[in-house]
Formats: structure tokens, sequence, C-alpha cells
């Protein structure tokens, strides 16, 4: 009689969602190859689970701060000078012109002949 391993509740767990992420993976392939780009992360996360290791917090900073873009120096910013523009204040002026209400429209007449 064999013996077999005995399969923790993590074992099929992670073997259940290796399932799952490879079916989602064999679909965005077919359907859109773009959204693998965006299960890349997860797939490598979960393909160091499955080897055993358990990236912590401080591997994870590190790793991205290992691929974040580098932060240029800015110069200083110099105080821009403004010129003074001067407006004449007729907003009310217009307001006032185009509120008048117009004629009222006349009668329609109509002429039997």
């Amino acid at each position: 009689m064999r013996v077999r391993p005995a399969t923790t509740r993590r074992t099929r767990a992670l073997a259940g969602l290796l399932v799952l992420l490879a079916a989602l993976a064999a679909f965005a392939v077919v359907v859109a190859p773009g959204v693998l780009l965006a299960l890349a992360p997860t797939l490598l996360l979960f393909g160091t689970l499955l080897a055993g290791a358990m990236p912590g917090e401080e591997l994870l900073d590190r790793l991205r701060a290992r691929f974040a873009p580098r932060a240029r120096r800015r110069r200083p910013a110099r105080p821009r000078a403004y010129r003074a523009v001067y407006l004449r204040r007729v907003g009310r002026l217009i307001a006032a012109a185009l509120a008048v209400r117009p004629p009222p429209a006349a009668p329609a007449t109509v002429v039997a002949s």
C-alpha cells in the first residue's frame, strides 16, 4: 500500500489559485494580451509563494525601490514677474443691455380670400 503525502489546506489553496491563474493567463493570451502584463506581478508573487519563499514587507520595498524611476533634481523655482492687467468693469453694462426683453411677437393674421 502506497502512502500519500498529506496535503495541507494551504497547499490545496495554492494549487487552486495556480489553476485559476493559469486559466486567466490562457484566457488573456487569447482575448487580450495586454491583460497578461497586468497579471505578471501576481504570477511572480504566486511563483515565489509556490517555491516556499515568503517575501516580507522589506523585500517587497527593496524590489520596488530597485525598479522605481529615479527622481530628477529640480532647480529651485524663481518667482515669476507678473504684469499688472487693468480691466474696465463693464460686466453689468453688458448684462443689462443683453437682459432687455424683445418686443412680443406680432399675432399671426389669417387672411381669407
